[in-house]
Parts: structure tokens; C-alpha cells; sequence
């Protein structure tokens, strides 16, 4: 049902949403708390990002086994070193297995039992981990496990839903989250890119930043071999308008750290395995 807007009581609304000028509004802004940005611990990506802001979803994706869950749960870690803790949601692994990644020492918070498909429920353990322990970074692994293929009838619309549902969230509570999103092949020749996420491109355009985590292969003898060291590509960064800026890191410890040179842009060729045969 249209409703038809009353000129006469519109012209003396004061209600929290009435509309004010540019001036007043940052005015009012001024008096307001800064947004607080938080740093991930890799210092490069840090500074591609120009940090990660309350308010923000950010999407982490990727080839399979790439290192995708590796990098939030490095985050995680560097996030615990500076007293910010996190929430998971780890649909693809047990409680025990995710634990046996974080020692005693970090701090961290997940659901005691797990429901999935359901964003109020979603939503209301965020909100309880905000109230109880101050937490604004959420990590959500992943995307697929909010949605129920076998009952939609457009999984790219249901998708691109629940991506702004998702955003909504993060804006309404001041939080951070961090979505790992699979994308439509499990690997490939070529360096992933954003097109390459699975089932929906609203997943990219609704949300605030997307990094792409993989790793160069070599085929020896016809066999794939992978570099130890990874990639962490932000493939698009909204905030300081950088797209597609490369930072190669590497495992030490349980966690990703950036090399002594990680600001490799361009990276060597990669659109295809170099072919090495012995």
C-alpha cells in the first residue's frame, strides 16, 4: 500500500531522522567519538587498507586450502595481541578442532552450539558477544553455511540478501565482519580474482573490501608443486580506493607473516603454472 506523505506535518517534523544541512550535520558529527580502525598485525595490508573500521564487511576468499581460514585466524591472534577479541562462527570444523589453532594465551569467543541458515540468531549472538565482551570483530567461515540452496529459488538474489543483511549488521552494532566466501572452483592456473567467488556478485558489490588469499604452483613433471610463501591480493579496498595491490607473506609459527619484501607490485606472471620438467 502506497502512503501519500502530509506536506503540512512534514514542514514541522523534528523527529531523530528529519532532514538538516550539511553544516549542522557535521556539526553534530563533531562531537561524536572517532571510528575506531583496527590493524590486522601485517603491517602492508594494514596500510593498503588504511586499517579495518567498525561499520565495515569485508570478504576473504580465495582457491580451496589456499590459506583463506589461515589468514582470519591470524588476524585473530594479531587482533588478541592488541585486547581486541574476537567472535567466530565456524560452521566448517568443530569447536575442537578450531581450538587446537589458538594456544591459551589468545583470547577469543564462539557460540556454544551452532545454528545455521538462521541471521536473527546470527545477529543476536553478535550482539550478545558486544553487550557481554565489549567484541567488534566477528569472523563468519563461511558464507554458504547462512544460506539454504536447496529451498531458494535464486540463490544470487538469497545470496546478495544475506550479504546486506550482513552489512546492515555491521553498521547498526559498530562492528567489524570478516566473511570467508568460497568461490566457484576449488583451484585454478590463474590468479583468483573477485569474479571468481561463487554464486553471486552482490557478494562483491555490497561489501566494503575483499581480500583474495593463494599461492603460486610450479608443475614439476606434471605435477602442481605450491610455494610455501602465500598471497594476499586486496582485490578491492573501498575506503582507500586500492584494488588489486599484492602482499606475499609466509607461514611461521601458526601464523601468516609478511616477508622482509612484501610489497611485490606486480607479482611475477602468474596467469599459468610455470612448467618445469626434470
Amino acid at each position: 500500500m502506497i502512503i501519500k506523505p502530509n506536506k503540512e506535518k512534514l514542514k514541522v517534523y523534528d523527529g531523530v531522522d528529519k532532514v538538516v544541512s550539511f553544516s549542522e550535520l557535521k556539526e553534530k558529527m563533531k562531537n561524536m567519538p572517532a571510528i575506531p580502525t583496527f590493524n590486522t598485525g601485517i603491517t602492508k595490508l594494514d596500510e593498503l587498507c588504511e586499517g579495518f573500521e567498525t561499520g565495515e564487511l569485508w570478504i576473504v576468499s580465495g582457491w580451496t586450502k589456499m590459506g583463506k581460514t589461515l589468514l582470519c585466524q591470524t588476524m585473530t591472534k594479531n587482533f588478541a595481541l592488541q585486547g581486541i577479541y574476537s567472535l567466530w562462527f565456524t560452521f566448517e570444523i568443530t569447536a575442537r578442532k578450531f581450538l587446537e589453532q589458538f594456544d591459551d594465551s589468545v583470547v577469543g569467543y564462539l557460540p556454544s552450539q551452532l545454528k545455521d541458515k538462521d541471521l536473527n540468531w546470527i545477529e543476536a549472538r553478535i550482539v550478545e558477544a558486544k553487550e557481554k565482551y565489549g567484541t567488534k570483530v566477528i569472523f563468519i567461515d563461511h558464507l554458504h553455511y547462512l544460506f539454504d540452496i536447496f529451498i531458494s529459488r535464486n540463490p544470487s538474489l538469497d545470496i546478495g540478501g544475506i550479504t546486506r543483511r550482513l552489512k546492515g549488521i555491521c553498521l547498526e552494532h559498530e562492528v567489524i565482519i570478516f566473511l570467508v566466501a568460497h568461490t566457484s572452483k576449488t583451484s585454478s592456473q590463474t590468479e583468483p580474482t573477485d569474479g571468481d567467488i561463487r554464486d553471486s556478485s552482490f557478494i562483491v558489490q555490497d561489501s566494503d573490501g575483499t581480500l583474495l588469499v593463494w599461492r603460486v604452483g610450479t608443475k614439476i613433471n606434471g605435477e602442481v608443486v605450491f610455494e610455501e610463501d602465500s598471497i594476499v591480493s586486496v582485490a578491492l579496498a573501498r575506503r582507500s580506493g586500492v584494488r588489486g595491490k599484492k602482499v606475499r607473506v609466509k607461514y611461521v609459527d601458526d601464523v601468516l607473516v609478511e616477508m622482509e619484501d612484501p610489497f611485490l607490485n606486480p607479482l611475477p606472471p602468474v596467469n599459468e603454472y610455470k612448467d618445469l620438467n626434470f
